[in-house]
């Protein structure tokens, strides 16, 4: 903060002596005689301006931001002064925390400040009826992002775009009807992936066109990385999973005058484009998605990643150890998780497979970091060889970006075509499915690295639970013990052919 030069006092009345000069006990007295009388001491704001700053104009039409202690400005400022508000002297004037509020906000109007940072705040005593505040008065150095954009150009950009939109690119409400938001993708700025702009608010301070949030991707593809500016432009960060009912909610957390906290849920709904306009197009017959799976039950249930087979209108299915594929339709889908469950025709198990027993899938409540765990798929088809391919790591953590429960973090390679592989501990038993691996691009704009070996799985919790909606009752025998689990398990891996791709997944 910069030094201070001059300072003024303000006073509503004469300065009653008595109130200057008595001991401390008269004092004491004469605030209970006060009390008792329904008067109060007069207020007073004392100022000290900053050096070499001259005073903006008076703003008393503008809106003051408030700030409690412990907050901080994050928009670009610089401080004008510091007033004190307390009191002095008898008056009948009231003097309620709201009032010496008002008092505080009401000067730094007449000082054409933008916000009053609050730096201290002293309760009614013995030396003072009301409550004292001692706050900076800061001015915003920088004009708030903002475009030019109305809902009907936007409407515009969704048609123009509809074969490419990310399920997060829409308009969007919150849950009181307090802004109607725009959001839609950014190219052009490195610490972002879309940023929502304002169409329409109730809220004081906020003007259509300005940036009320901005978004980043993260490793799982309907997770999101949150900046969402207040009414008073503070920056909240978190995270946030987009549903299958086009919503998400995300924590505030703001301060409160007693220097604690207030969390307040802010809910969000998809207003536009609706599930099926923003679904992604067929694509034209003869281009293929590859990805990898895995039989899951005797009945022929293969699991997979949702993201490999959505959209396709045919799937061909092939396990590692017989070369005839067969057809398969989609059983049941958990798009949030990005899981699949596909059913096989014409699949009698026993032909194909006989005696042998099936992978168990258990719970992943007993991964621990460190543990040691494998994967088969078919990564890069037509690039590496076109059987089944091994890969080995380690647990590196036991929970995905930000904290994301759902998620495994593995050290395990993963490569395009990989996903919907098994995730097997070193038993043989699934524990969860590959669901990812940590964009390169995403790193290193925003630690200015490239990840090595960062990978996740979804739980199998996840999948039990999908197989359980579609009343498929998961393999969970005990594993078969006297061949190495990669021998073992290797003839239920699948590869997975949905035609009406573009490129491996």
């Amino acid at each position: 903060m910069q030094g201070t030069a001059s300072s003024e006092i303000i006073t509503r009345s004469e300065l009653n002596p008595r109130c200057r000069y008595h001991a401390k006990a008269l004092l004491l007295l004469v605030a209970m005689l006060v009390a008792g009388l329904g008067v109060s001491c007069t207020t007073y704001l004392s100022y000290s301006k900053s050096t070499g700053i001259a005073d903006p104009p008076s703003q008393p039409s503008t809106l003051v931001h408030v700030f409690w202690p412990g907050e901080s400005v994050d928009r670009p400022h610089r401080t004008l002064g510091v007033l004190s508000i307390g009191d002095t002297g008898l008056t009948t004037i009231g003097g309620s925390f709201s009032d010496v509020v008002d008092e505080m906000v009401a000067a730094a109007k007449r000082r054409g400040a933008d916000a009053a940072r609050v730096l201290e705040i002293k309760p009614p005593d013995a030396w003072s009826t009301i409550y004292r505040i001692r706050a900076e008065l800061v001015q915003y150095t920088t004009e708030w992002e903002s475009v030019q954009l109305t809902e009907a150009e936007f409407d515009e950009y969704l048609a123009q775009n509809s074969g490419s939109l990310n399920p997060i690119e829409g308009v969007w409400s919150d849950e009181d009807g307090e802004y109607r938001i725009a959001i839609k993708r950014d190219d052009a700025v490195r610490t972002r992936d879309f940023v929502a702009y304002v169409l329409e608010s109730t809220t004081p301070g906020w003007a259509a066109g300005q940036k009320k949030m901005q978004i980043s991707k993260s490793a799982s593809a309907s997770t999101y990385v949150l900046e969402y500016y207040d009414a008073r432009y503070v920056r909240h960060r978190s995270t946030f999973t987009l549903d299958s009912t086009l919503s998400f909610s995300t924590d505030l957390k703001t301060g409160q005058p007693d220097g604690g906290t207030q969390t307040l849920v802010s809910r969000w709904m998809k207003l536009k484009p609706t599930a099926s306009e923003s679904a992604r197009p067929q694509i034209a017959p003869g281009q293929v998605v590859t990805g990898s799976g895995f039989l899951c039950a005797r009945s022929g249930v293969v699991a997979t990643n949702w993201h490999v087979v959505d959209g396709a209108t045919n799937i061909l299915v092939q396990f590692a150890s017989h070369p005839q594929p067969h057809l398969a339709t989609l059983l049941r889908r958990d798009q949030v998780n990005d899981l699949a469950v596909l059913q096989l025709l014409d699949f009698d198990f026993d032909s194909v497979f006989g005696s042998a027993v099936i992978p168990p899938i258990l719970p992943s409540t007993t991964i621990k970091i460190g543990s040691d765990i494998f994967t088969l798929g078919f990564p890069l088809q037509g690039t590496l060889s076109s059987s089944v391919q091994y890969s080995g790591g380690q647990v590196s953590a036991v929970m995905g970006p930000d904290d994301d429960p759902r998620l495994i973090q593995i050290t395990a390679p993963i490569q395009p075509g990989s996903s919907g592989s098994a995730l097997f501990d070193a038993a043989g038993i699934v524990r969860g499915v590959v669901v990812s691996t940590l964009s390169p691009a995403y790193v290193l704009r925003n630690n200015r690295a490239l990840p090595q070996n960062v990978n996740f799985a979804i739980r199998s919790e996840y999948l039990l639970n999908l197989m359980a909606s579609a009343g498929v009752e998961a393999a969970s025998g005990p594993p078969v013990e006297e061949s190495p689990a990669v021998d073992r398990v290797q003839p239920f891996v699948v590869r997975i052919e949905a035609k009406g791709g573009v490129t491996s997944r």
